[in-house]
């Protein structure tokens, strides 16, 4: 199917005008740009979180595998080829449990004694290294040693995961106590007369017995009523796991569950919203498709390059996803639901960024544009209302207290090649690109051209921006007034601007993401992060600037076509 053609001349006769001039309000709002630009700016830079409460994690996953490599050989274990070398970055942030140790310190403990902590009793930013078969008896392949390196290359923790059906010895408590008590000594530097003993579980398996041992030191203080403890495993005779835990009290935890719940219920709200949006932008978008409102080489050429970045991105995260491999299962097996995932998803995303970005374009290239008030060319005012916007969200979403510690996201240290992940965020500016110009050209639609309903315009660009921030709520009621005031200044932004050239749209998402990509860099504070925000930048502008020189091509004229060719039936005389 192939949706009909349509006089460009027909399509833009039966366009509302454009706006016949400015308005005070828009033409003020463009006079004043450059500075509203610079104060934009300066805000961002006073109130974004650019130093991170946690220290930065310069090691690579090579140095990590090297560092775990020597920690096994220094005890006595070698493991041949046939074992995986696995590694990821591992946050707390992003476990459940530990995250509720963090939150509990930060908040009854202090911003300040939270981070002499991080390191000592709290993880800090660790590198995971796993090591696994996935081939010969299954039951020999649930053995695993996993080992976790800190920002200092020093083995934060270490576990050997043992079969429940390989024999062992079977000790006494108080034998089992004294290779607790010389873990402690050997691993933590600890005097065990110090410490308080909590716990001392004993497991009696058929071929041999565990021990749990828990201790907590009343010298270090994590808040009220939260306590240090160590653990140290043994099966067998052997130390298979020693490590440090928080414990949060149960009131604290019944409190932080009841929060989380209500955020999980935004959360998933917000996410449903973005289905349905998606959904009907995805109909809508098709719809005018239909009625020759589309830029179908922009849709062919977005959805093209969303697609092959779905999959490439994938290889470059294919360290991540043998991470997760479980060693009970067969391993093509887990290969092909992982590319097939892939496969089927990036297949509707690239359909969902393709019409968008169609649509979009068509709108940008088809409609008669203002001139702007001021002297900045658009894609100048663009920038500078984009650093507007982003002063307004960091003004609001910052200027009071946190209530949890400041992580910073690492989102490209795992991959296989952080720089090339860079690369390849710098290419999907176009995907961002094409839904603001879905929205301007849906604004558009709603508002009969900016004529009427501008509160329905206005208030969809806040719904959206305020369904972004409590996806990623940390507070409820700081992720509203940071939604709001940011869709408040992005409906301004869209009104005052956008609506009078849409070929501005570009640069105007550019700069947010920009912006975002210096914060980014500055939190994780590494060369690597500094060079890989280096080149995803360099890559958005260069994106950019092709996008606005594209968009500067007005549509060719379409010859107008009649009636389509009757197709006879085979079994018509």
């Amino acid at each position: 199917w192939q949706p009909p053609a349509v006089a460009t001349a027909d399509v833009r006769a039966a366009m509302p005008d454009a706006p016949a001039g400015q308005d005070r309000i828009a033409a003020a709002f463009q006079r004043a740009l450059p500075l509203l630009g610079v104060a934009g700016l300066a805000l961002w830079a006073v109130f974004s979180p650019l130093r991170p409460d946690v220290p930065a994690l310069p090691l690579d996953r090579a140095a990590a595998v090297a560092i775990a490599e020597q920690a096994l050989v220094a005890r006595g274990v070698a493991l041949g080829p046939e074992w995986r070398r696995l590694a990821a970055v591992r946050l707390a942030s992003e476990d459940g449990q530990q995250w509720v140790w963090h939150k509990f310190v930060w908040r009854e403990a202090g911003p300040d004694v939270y981070r002499k902590q991080i390191g000592g009793a709290l993880p800090p930013p660790v590198w995971e290294v796993r090591y696994a078969t996935f081939d010969g008896d299954i039951a020999e392949r649930a053995e695993e040693w996993r080992l976790t390196i800190a920002p200092d290359s020093q083995v934060r923790t270490l576990r050997h995961i043992i079969p429940e059906a390989r024999a062992g010895a079977r000790l006494a408590r108080e034998a089992a106590k004294a290779i607790a008590e010389q873990t402690l000594r050997a691993r933590f530097g600890l005097d065990p007369a110090a410490l308080n003993e909590v716990a001392a579980d004993e497991e009696k398996l058929p071929a041999r017995t565990n021990w749990n041992f828990m201790y907590t030191d009343p010298r270090v203080d994590l808040g009220k009523d939260g306590e240090l403890r160590y653990v140290v495993t043994i099966a067998g005779d052997e130390m298979t796991g020693a490590g440090r835990v928080v414990h949060v009290p149960e009131a604290w935890l019944r409190a932080e569950s009841e929060r989380d719940n209500r955020r999980q219920v935004v959360r998933m709200s917000a996410g449903i919203l973005f289905v349905i949006v998606g959904l009907a932008a995805l109909v809508l978008g098709i719809m005018a498709w239909s009625k020759g409102r589309c830029d179908t080489r922009a849709a062919k050429w977005t959805a093209g390059i969303a697609f092959v970045l779905a999959l490439v991105g994938l290889t470059n995260a294919w360290p991540l996803q043998v991470m997760q491999l479980n060693t009970a299962e067969p391993v093509l097996s887990q290969y092909l639901m992982k590319a097939l995932g892939a496969l089927v998803g990036g297949l509707v995303s690239a359909l969902l960024f393709g019409v968008l970005a169609g649509i979009g374009a068509w709108y940008a290239r088809s409609r008669p544009r203002a001139a702007l008030a001021g002297r900045l060319p658009p894609w100048a005012a663009a920038v500078a209302a984009g650093m507007f916007a982003a002063g307004v969200h960091a003004l609001v979403a910052n200027a009071g207290p946190r209530a949890a510690p400041l992580w910073p996201g690492l989102p490209g240290a795992s991959l296989w090649s952080p720089f090339g992940g860079a690369i390849l965020s710098g290419l999907g500016f176009f995907a961002g690109a094409g839904m603001a110009l879905f929205v301007v050209y849906l604004v558009a639609r709603l508002t009969d051209d900016w004529r009427r309903r501008r509160v329905l315009g206005m208030g969809i660009v806040v719904v959206l921006q305020g369904a972004a921030a409590l996806a990623q709520a940390g507070t409820l009621a700081v992720a509203l007034a940071s939604g709001v005031a940011s869709g408040l200044a992005a409906a301004a932004v869209l009104w005052l601007l956008l609506r009078y050239d849409a070929r501005s749209v570009p640069a105007y998402v550019a700069t947010g993401i920009v912006l975002s990509l210096i914060a980014r860099a500055l939190q994780e504070g590494t060369p690597a992060a500094y060079a890989g925000a280096a080149a995803a930048a360099a890559v958005t502008a260069a994106m950019a600037w092709v996008a606005l020189r594209y968009l500067a091509i007005p549509l060719p004229p379409v010859p107008a076509v009649g009636n389509a060719p009757t197709v006879s039936s085979p079994n018509t005389a």
